[in-house]
Parts: C-alpha cells; sequence; structure tokens
C-alpha cells in the first residue's frame, strides 16, 4: 500500500515535471533512509536499550514460572504413584491448569513488549516526520522520499538522512 502511494506520488511528481519546464525547474526531491533514521537517532537508542531491559524482566518471569511448573511436575511426578486415583486426577487438572496459566502469562507479556515496541515506534516516527518536515520547508523541498521504503535509485548528495538525525538529536535532548 505505501509502495503503490509513493508510486502514485512519484507518477504525479513527474507528470507535472515533463508538462512544465517552471515547474522542473522549481522541483526540489531529497531523500531519507527512515530505517537507518530509528536505529540513529538518541531517542531510538535509549527506547532500545529500555525495551531490551523490559524484554530482559519479562524472560526471567518466564523461566521463573517456568522453572516453578517443573519442579510441581516433578514433586507430583515422584509421589503420583502412592497417590489415590480421584487426589492424582485432582493433582493432574491442577498441573494442566498451571501450565495454562503459564501460557496465558507468556502470552500476555509478549503482548505488552509488542505495544511497547509500537507506542514508541510511533512516537519515534511522528517526531521524525515532523523534523523531515521542517527540514523540507526551510530547503523548499517539493517532497522527501523515504529510500527504506522503495526508491530504486537516488543520487547520494540527494540524501539528507544525516541531516535528519542530527537535527532530530538536536531538537529532541
Amino acid at each position: 500500500e505505501k509502495i503503490m502511494r509513493l508510486w502514485g506520488i512519484v507518477l504525479v511528481a513527474l507528470t507535472t515535471l515533463s508538462t512544465s519546464a517552471v515547474a522542473a525547474k522549481d522541483f526540489k526531491v531529497a531523500y531519507v533512509d527512515s530505517s537507518r533514521i530509528m536505529r540513529e537517532v538518541k531517542d531510538a537508542k535509549k527506547a532500545q536499550g529500555k525495551l531490551q531491559a523490559d524484554l530482559a524482566k519479562s524472560k526471567q518471569q518466564v523461566e521463573s514460572m517456568q522453572q516453578g511448573f517443573i519442579k510441581q511436575k516433578e514433586a507430583f511426578d515422584k509421589k503420583a504413584p502412592m497417590m489415590k486415583p480421584d487426589v492424582r486426577k485432582k493433582k493432574e487438572a491442577e498441573l494442566q491448569n498451571a501450565y495454562i496459566q503459564i501460557q496465558q502469562d507468556v502470552r500476555r507479556l509478549q503482548m505488552e513488549m509488542m505495544e511497547k515496541e509500537q507506542s514508541v515506534t510511533v512516537d519515534l516516527q511522528r517526531k521524525v516526520r515532523s523534523v523531515i518536515g521542517a527540514i523540507g520547508d526551510r530547503e523548499g523541498y517539493t517532497m522527501v522520499l523515504d529510500i527504506a521504503q522503495g526508491v530504486l535509485y537516488h543520487k547520494r548528495h540527494m540524501d539528507i538522512t544525516d541531516q535528519v538525525i542530527a537535527e532530530y538529536n538536536k531538537r529532541h535532548k
């Protein structure tokens, strides 16, 4: 969808250029590499560190739950041959419920991590777009394309990625 929209914009721009020599003279394009920006701005690095710390904490929680379950299962396996059938069935059901609960907790933690990552990404993208818009207005660009979204060729001197990263980091200390 994004690529199709991008191609549509490029086609409109090329059509405009071909119909008017004046428009071609005023038409100014720049490029950014959004994936590089999202890796290199200071906020992204901080966010990545926080997400990694949160992921490690979640992983530790999951391992703790699993170890607790393994201990319960081992204790059950030792005592099961000596248990009455109705007690054994009850304990098996308890273990099954504990296993299901662990699976649900793991899914919940995974969803929480995905939501955190998405929230951080959306916020960073909003700020990056703002910086790109400011640079585009200031420098008089007609459009700024994202090479990470399917631009097949661009001249390196038209790449403003470094400028966007520097201005972003200056604005968002």
